[in-house]
C-alpha cells in the first residue's frame, strides 16, 4: 500500500473474520488509512463474537453499521477515511458490502475501492463479465487479470496481489505462488490472443501459422480453468 508523503510499505489488505466455528467468515478489504481498518477490525471482532451474537447477513451487516456509527468521529475527522468491501459467506448464503466511511450498502455483483475505482476497470469488467452465474475458476481468473491492468495502468496501484475465495461458508486464501502462477497463465493467454488476432489478417498467406497460434491460445484458457 501506499500513503501519500511517506514511502511505500507491504501489508496485507485482507482481514477475514470468522463467524462460525462450523463454516461462516466475513472478509474484509479497504482503502484508506490502514490503522482506522485496524480499528474497525478489533471493535467488529468483539461484536461478532459475542455470545449472544446470531451469525447472519442481517446481522452481520448491522454489526458492521454500528461499528462504524461508533467510530464517525474518528472516522471522519481521519484525512484519509475508511472505505471498505466486505464478503459474508455462512452456509450457502453469499453477500457482498461496501462501505464509505460510516455509510454502507449492499452490491449486487462486483464492486472496487480505492484506486482500482476506476472508469477503465469497470469498462473492463463489462467485458469479460456478462452475468453473474459464473464458476469460482472463471472468476478467480478475471479477479487476478483485473488486478494485473490496474497494476498496469492506475497510478498507486501495486504490490503483490492478495486473493480471498468465499463460498458455502468456507474461505480460501490462495498461496503467493497459486496467485503468482496464475498471473503468469492469465498474462500468457492475454499474449496468445492478441498474437491469434494480429494473425488473422495473415491467415490466408500462412494458415498454419495461425493454427499454431490459435492452439496455443486455448492451450492457455485450458490452463486457466484447471
Amino acid at each position: 500500500m501506499t500513503v501519500q508523503g511517506s514511502h511505500k510499505f507491504y501489508e496485507s489488505k485482507l482481514y477475514p473474520i470468522r463467524i462460525t466455528d462450523d463454516g461462516g467468515w466475513a472478509c474484509f478489504t479497504f482503502a484508506g488509512d490502514p490503522e482506522l481498518m485496524k480499528m474497525f477490525r478489533d471493535k467488529f471482532g468483539e461484536k461478532v463474537a459475542s455470545p449472544n451474537y446470531v451469525p447472519n447477513s442481517a446481522n452481520i451487516a448491522s454489526a458492521i453499521e454500528e461499528t462504524l456509527e461508533e467510530s464517525e468521529s474518528v472516522i471522519l475527522n481521519n484525512q484519509w477515511g475508511l472505505y471498505m468491501l466486505c464478503g459474508i459467506s455462512i452456509d450457502d448464503e453469499l453477500l457482498l458490502l461496501k462501505t464509505s466511511n460510516t455509510t454502507l450498502r449492499h452490491v449486487e455483483f462486483h464492486d472496487y475501492i480505492g484506486v482500482g475505482d476506476s472508469s477503465l476497470l469497470r469498462q473492463l469488467v463489462l467485458i469479460l463479465l456478462r452475468e453473474s452465474g459464473i464458476s469460482m475458476k472463471l472468476a478467480t481468473a478475471v479477479a487476478v487479470y483485473i488486478v494485473t491492468k490496474a497494476k498496469v495502468f492506475v497510478d498507486g496501484c501495486g504490490g503483490d496481489t492478495r486473493l480471498a475465495q468465499l463460498q458455502g461458508g468456507r474461505l480460501i486464501i490462495p498461496s503467493d505462488s497459486d496467485i503468482l502462477t496464475l498471473e503468469r497463465n492469465v498474462q500468457m493467454a492475454e499474449f496468445h490472443l492478441s498474437t491469434a488476432i494480429s494473425r488473422l489478417s495473415d491467415s490466408l498467406k500462412d494458415e498454419g501459422e495461425l493454427e499454431d497460434c490459435l492452439q496455443r491460445l486455448k492451450n492457455s484458457l485450458t490452463e486457466l480453468s484447471r
